[in-house]
């Protein structure tokens, strides 16, 4: 469009000064070969400043469009006042106006009332038709008024074509507009139905998976359960979604107490179903097949992720880590598969040794180690999974790391762990800010 109006603008440079030559010299010319000429010179003139604006956002066309038609009113005012007093110049005047109003202030209006009327119609093609009758009619109109006073010739059947074509218009685009109407009425309604069955679904969906979250919460580790073999503990439950793949369980035999704090594969339903089986193997080898040792246990529970599950190469499992109590020894050993315990004690947090391999199927299937654990009394000890630490947050959205969550655990040493809870939250929420939680997150802190 900018070439069209550059290449219009040239055009109407190098006719006016023939023109003037023209009527100056007064050549003898045929009309036939003037009036063409004398139209192109016009329309070049007058139309090439609006096209150089079409470019603009529409806001900005219509500023300048209601600037145009301002100087438009002015023109023909003074025109009119020099008809009244009888001055000279006054039908220039009035040409230039009608003129301007016609091709320069008419060109942008065609341009904005196209992108108008394509917000209302289907088709581009029919508000570009319509916006050009629109232009035509309104043209034809006010060119015939202006010939009817300069008493030139063809001025009635200029402005009855220009009332037929706005007449026209009007109506087709009445009819095409009750048209839209209708099948907008009937698409947002179809929208709608859409929309309402979605919503029960969703509240299907939703209720489905809320119900599933009761039957999760059921298998998890109770804080009466928790009472008789921790006494001093707490724990942060922060599930991503509704149900979660993250879980803690615990279990009592007649000569200990075992806590697992893991992360299945996954988040939210599928990550929920793996922490149910995890759970049903991890209670397994301890109730049903009798093994005591932390690492044995995880040993038979891996065996049996990998037998269920990996027929299909997959690598569903989980990682998480094993405490063993023993009540008349008060020794405690674990076994961990990639996410190590922390202990803290003397202002020192130190991550304890585990296997970097997962509970399922991994590139590596050696046996678990068991690790003991050597406490004094007064010492923590931090049982977490990788939700906390991966979380992406703070001034420049990076991740917390296990060193700031290692140092959050130092800085929180002297706070009673009824209050950690909540003092680990806060510092997560404050981190996350606006972001999204990416993972579920889990910590289990106990005091000797």
């Amino acid at each position: 469009m900018r070439r069209l109006a550059m290449i219009l603008l040239v055009v109407a440079i190098l006719c006016v000064p023939c023109f003037l030559y023209v009527m100056i010299a007064q050549v003898d010319i045929n009309p036939a070969y003037f009036v063409p000429f004398v139209i192109v010179m016009v329309l070049s003139l007058f139309t090439s400043p609006a096209l150089l604006a079409f470019h603009l956002p529409l806001k900005r066309r219509r500023k300048i469009a209601n600037r145009i038609l301002i100087g438009v009113f002015c023109i023909v005012l003074s025109a009119c006042l020099f008809i009244w007093r009888r001055w000279p110049s006054a039908g220039i005047q009035l040409i230039l106006g009608i003129f301007l109003f016609c091709f320069t202030y008419g060109t942008l209006a065609l341009k904005n009332k196209y992108e108008k009327w394509k917000e209302y119609s289907r088709s581009k093609f029919t508000a570009f038709l319509f916006s050009l009758f629109d232009f035509l009619g309104t043209g034809f109109l006010f060119l015939g008024m202006l010939f009817k006073l300069q008493h030139w010739p063809a001025s009635v059947e200029l402005m009855i074509a220009g009332a037929v074509v706005l007449a026209v218009s009007m109506l087709a685009w009445n009819q095409k507009f009750k048209t839209e109407v209708v099948f907008r009425k009937n698409a947002e309604d179809q929208l709608q139905l859409q929309k309402l069955k979605l919503e029960e679904k969703q509240k299907e969906i939703t209720d489905s998976i809320t119900y599933a979250k009761r039957i999760q919460q059921s298998l998890l580790a109770h804080d009466s359960q928790l009472q008789k073999g921790l006494k001093d503990f707490f724990v942060l439950y922060l599930p991503k979604d509704i149900v979660s793949g993250d879980f803690y369980w615990c279990t009592e035999t007649p000569d200990s107490f075992y806590l697992a704090v893991c992360d299945s594969t996954g988040h939210g339903v599928p990550g929920a179903f793996m922490s149910l089986l995890n759970i049903s193997f991890l209670n397994e080898a301890i109730t049903e097949k009798k093994i005591a040792e932390p690492n044995l246990i995880l040993d038979h529970t891996r065996n049996q992720l990998i037998s269920n599950l990996s027929q299909n190469d997959s690598q569903d499992g989980m990682d998480g880590i094993l405490v063993r109590f023993e009540k008349q020894n008060r020794r405690i050993t674990y076994a961990a598969a990639n996410n190590a315990p922390v202990i803290v004690s003397n202002g020192v947090a130190m991550e304890l040794p585990v296997d970097k391999m997962p509970i399922g199927k991994g590139e590596k299937q050696t046996p678990f180690a068991l690790h003991e654990i050597a406490v004094k009394q007064g010492d923590l000890l931090y049982l977490t999974t990788d939700g906390f630490a991966d979380q992406f947050g703070g001034d420049k959205g990076k991740k917390f790391k296990r060193s700031g969550l290692k140092e959050l655990m130092l800085q929180l040493t002297a706070v009673q762990l009824n209050a950690q809870s909540e003092r680990f939250a806060n510092e997560f929420n404050k981190w996350k800010g606006e972001l999204d939680q990416v993972d579920d997150v889990l910590i289990v802190g106990i005091r000797f």
